[in-house]
Order: structure tokens, then sequence, then C-alpha cells
């Protein structure tokens, strides 16, 4: 019994070192739209887009940033689930610029919804912000976990000559690899169908079975 004690004292100190360690960031970037982890079209270069995915002890936090040179950003899609729905974001999620009111959407983007160079379809979430700007910072939360996807921005001029970006792995499988920093086969961290369970709940089932377990030690001496 004393084993068995230990094995799950083992598995407690274990998940409890997990809750801290669920962090991933990474970045892609490119100074021509021809080379580097993006690609893109017209002069809007260099694109830069970084990702910080994070669990916060009761969801995952999501934070993108995207900065680009010239004309400004008119909005941001994030790849996602097709099951997601936008009930399943934080109603206060935030964007800098500030968002209009409600003004995030949940949708199958195409070429004919205002995604003119868009390489494929890509069902996702859609940030609008109220007033464009070159930079840009999106931040969310949602019991969705993270796994592997893509991302396309898209200037507000499209008038003249359109310019865009989205992640060189595009047109490509959405790798299954592991969460991990930086970025797998040119994707970023999106959120997915599955949900998974707070660490801190694993953690409790562990201290409860340690409990248990002592207890059952204590009643077996006797």
């Amino acid at each position: 019994m004393g084993r068995i004690f230990v094995l799950v004292t083992l598995v407690a100190l274990s998940l409890t070192a997990t809750t801290h360690a669920f962090a991933y960031t990474g970045t892609l970037t490119t100074s021509d739209g021809l080379t580097g982890g993006l690609r893109g079209t017209g002069t809007w270069f260099p694109v830069t887009i970084t990702w910080d995915v994070s669990w916060t002890g009761t969801a995952w936090s999501y934070i993108y940033d995207v900065t680009a040179t010239g004309k400004n950003i008119s909005h941001f899609i994030v790849e996602a689930s097709p099951s997601l729905v936008e009930s399943d974001i934080s109603t206060n999620w935030k964007s800098v610029p500030d968002p209009l009111p409600d003004d995030v959407i949940v949708m199958n983007n195409t070429s004919g919804n205002g995604n003119d160079t868009i390489p494929g379809d890509l069902w996702g979430i859609r940030f609008n912000p109220i007033s464009e700007a070159s930079s840009w910072h999106v931040e969310f939360t949602t019991l969705r976990m993270p796994v592997w996807g893509d991302f396309y921005v898209r200037d507000g001029n499209p008038q003249r000559v359109l310019q865009s970006a989205w992640n060189e792995g595009f047109l490509t499988a959405d790798p299954t690899d592991p969460l991990a920093n930086g970025s797998i086969l040119n994707h970023i961290l999106v959120p997915d169908t599955r949900t998974v369970p707070e660490p801190g709940g694993l953690l409790a089932i562990a201290t409860g079975l340690i409990s248990l377990i002592g207890l059952s030690t204590r009643r077996f001496r006797r």
C-alpha cells in the first residue's frame, strides 16, 4: 500500500507542476511575402504574428499580436473547429484597437466574403476593430484546447493594391504534433474541438485518491 501512496503522491506533484507548464509562445514573420514563415500579397511587409497561449487555471488564454507596415489591418481570422460558436469565446474579449460591439464572428471565411486573396476556405473566428491600425492585439479565453492551425489577415483598402498575409503552411494538413513553443510546419496555435479538464481538477482527483489510500492504510493497520 505504501508504494501506491508514493505513486499517487508523485502523480499529484507532477500535476501541480503541469498547472504552471501550460504556456506556449511563437512567432512567424516575413520581410517580402516570399520567404520566412508567412506568405502575402502587395507590399505590406514586414509582417509579423506572435501568439501566447496558456492555461489560466480556469480556461485557455489566447493572445495574438499582428504588425504590418503601410496600410492598416481590416480584419484578422484565426482558424477554429467548426463546432466552435461565438459563446465559446469570452464575452469580454479584448482588442487594441477596440472591437466593435459584438464584432467577433465565427464563420466559414471564403474569398467571396471580403477575403479576396485567401488561399483557401478557412473556418475560423473573424475579429474586426472599430478603427484600423498597422498593429493589432487580440486576446480572448475559451475552454477549447490549443492545436496547430492557420490564420489570415487583410488590410482595409481593397480599391487599391490589396495587402494580406497568411501562414506559409495554410494549404498543408494541420500538424498533429504535441503543443510546443515556436511553430510546427509554419502553423500557429488555435482553438480546437476538444476541451481539456482543468489541471487543478485532475490534481483534486489525485489528492482524493491519496486521502482514500491513506484512510485505507490506517484501517488496514488497525
